[in-house]
């Protein structure tokens, strides 16, 4: 009972259309939990209250259909080209795609495939690639070793050398020891 009294007195003041809340997306979201909540209220008076016309209400919800149609044709064409080259990434499926999206009429660009992409969790991860320090299973001669048996007596008489990687956080230098 409070509850309505106070939207009554809210929707009774009127509010002047020139000054819009800040994001769409709430007034939007909430004009319609209300119209929801409250139907005998006329959606002109919830609108007054968020200082918007009806007529940018309803331009706004079929904005918003439009962009979800787009983005229904952008991701059945992404996952159509990811069935044959699952690791391909946002830029060279851009390029793909751009013929189709210029057939359909659709404006995207990277940032807004990146973004449309990462909202639906469709983004390749980037392996982190780690340098592999021995390789033994090569192709090339292998020699034997023939230190085995060795027995040094003094110094000086046996010189042995490696190289490896240490990593210094997000790069990798080399070590070489003799």
């Amino acid at each position: 009972m409070i509850g309505e009294t106070f939207l009554v007195l809210i929707l009774s003041t009127p509010c002047p259309v020139g000054d819009r809340p800040r994001s769409k997306k709430v007034w939007h979201q909430t004009i319609t939990m209300m119209k929801n909540a409250y139907p005998k209220l006329g959606l002109a008076r919830l609108c007054r209250l968020f200082g918007v016309t009806r007529q940018a209400y309803y331009q706004y919800c079929w904005h918003m259909s439009d962009i979800g149609t787009e983005a229904h044709i952008v991701l059945n064409l992404v996952n159509a080209i990811r069935k044959d080259q699952p690791k391909l990434g946002t830029r060279k499926l851009l390029s793909i795609i751009q013929n189709d999206l210029i057939e359909h009429q659709i404006k995207m660009g990277r940032d807004a495939l990146f973004d449309l992409l990462a909202s639906h969790n469709m983004l390749v991860r980037r392996r982190k690639r780690t340098p592999q320090t021995t390789f033994s299973k090569h192709w090339y001669r292998k020699y034997d070793n023939l230190l085995k048996d060795f027995i040094c007596s003094g110094p000086h008489q046996l010189w042995v050398s490696d190289i490896t990687y240490i990593s210094t956080g997000d790069d990798y230098v080399y070590l070489a020891l003799i």
